[in-house]
């Protein structure tokens, strides 16, 4: 408007200098403090020769640079973290920005600094064919992405197909250069096999004895599986051995037998936290996962406490939606309306509280104290 910051009786403003030098942004700052471990300076000599192949050929370049597209495909156990946090220690050892995201919050927290993709780079919940991020040019993420020199995304194959082009032509409209992610060097990671399948209804995924027999090599029957080289009966579907099936002797339902199974005395062990994180029930839809942990909360020593929630709906001027019909609903991500909590009870963030301490969303190595 023409006047003065002065005469409004307001502090001067800090035009970013300080003795001459240019303040940084706070993304930038954040990304740059991140410290380098000891052993990550040294740990390109440890390297296989498939991973030192890769490390090389990425590496080139970075140091040329040349714009590059990667994807590292293997299956789980043949050190592909560890390939990426060589490369991320080497980068930032030197004093660049390398940047590391991935699809889910359990797998950002094995990268050192790194995020979940939509934290990351600020991409919105629904995505489309046109829709592009929430990064203006402008903006301090925006002046990340130009800075770094490369960008790694963990647990590619997850992601939906819209959310991965929101990137590409976000990029490329920041950048201002008509190339696959406006040129940038992004290194993909996954494993296909991963995947999650549909699991037909008849053959619920909490029948599997996650407690599996030593002898038997689940690792091995799983690739049988992901390389389509397992035998299939009707309908492609593929039969499980009888080491991963609990058999139910009659006396009570096949959930108490999966409990049981899978959480042996626990009413002894409750208070474990090695019992509790090596075990987990896994199920193919929200409501068998409220009703398990309803049981399994029975079971736990000590004296519950109910939360309930506040359910409202956005721009419902006419109250067409009753507080009571929200409550019913069990939308994917979100806790259910009454929840049920007991001391020592697991429990899984669904939002990030702190992503640099690994409080992000699919976290789960936590306990209720």
């Amino acid at each position: 408007m023409g006047k003065r910051i002065e005469k409004y009786d307001l502090p001067k403003l800090d035009h970013g200098l300080d003795n001459g030098i240019i303040q940084e942004c706070r993304e930038i700052m954040e990304e740059k403090s991140i410290i380098v471990p000891p052993e990550g300076f040294d740990a390109h000599l440890k390297l296989n020769p498939e991973q030192k192949q890769a490390f090389n050929t990425i590496l080139q370049r970075v140091n040329q640079p040349e714009a590059g597209l990667f994807f590292v495909d293997r299956h789980g156990g043949t050190g592909k973290t560890f390939l990426y946090r060589t490369l991320l220690g080497n980068i930032r050892s030197r004093g660049f920005i390398s940047l590391a995201a991935a699809t889910s919050g359990v797998a950002a927290t094995l990268l050192p600094g790194g995020r979940t993709a939509h934290s990351r780079f600020d991409i919105p919940l629904q995505t489309t064919n046109t829709t592009i991020t929430h990064m203006s040019k402008q903006s301090g993420r925006a002046k990340l992405i130009k800075q770094a020199k490369l960008i790694i995304w963990d647990e590619g194959p997850r992601a939906n197909r819209h959310t991965i082009e929101t990137i590409d032509r976000s990029f490329r409209d920041i950048l201002e250069v008509n190339e696959p992610f406006g040129g940038k060097i992004i290194v993909f990671r996954g494993d296909f096999r991963q995947v999650l399948l549909i699991v037909p209804k008849s053959a619920r995924v909490e029948t599997v004895n996650a407690c599996f027999v030593k002898s038997y090599s689940f690792s091995e029957f799983l690739l049988r599986i992901g390389n389509g080289e397992e035998p299939t009966i009707r309908d492609d579907l593929v039969l499980l051995p009888k080491q991963l099936v609990i058999e139910n002797n009659g006396d009570s339902t096949g959930e108490d037998a999966l409990i049981r199974k899978i959480f042996p005395s626990l009413d002894k062990n409750a208070s474990c936290g090695k019992y509790m994180t090596e075990r987990a029930i896994l199920t193919s839809r929200n409501e068998y996962v409220d009703q398990l942990n309803e049981m399994l909360i029975s079971k736990f020593p000590g004296e519950s406490r109910t939360f309930l929630s506040f359910d409202s709906a956005e721009d419902d001027t006419n109250n067409y939606y009753q507080e009571d019909y929200l409550n019913t609903l069990t939308p994917s991500g979100l806790p259910p309306h009454r929840l049920v909590l007991k001391k020592n009870a697991r429990i899984m963030l669904l939002r990030n509280l702190d992503a640099s301490n690994g409080l992000c969303t699919g976290s789960e190595d936590m306990q209720l104290h």
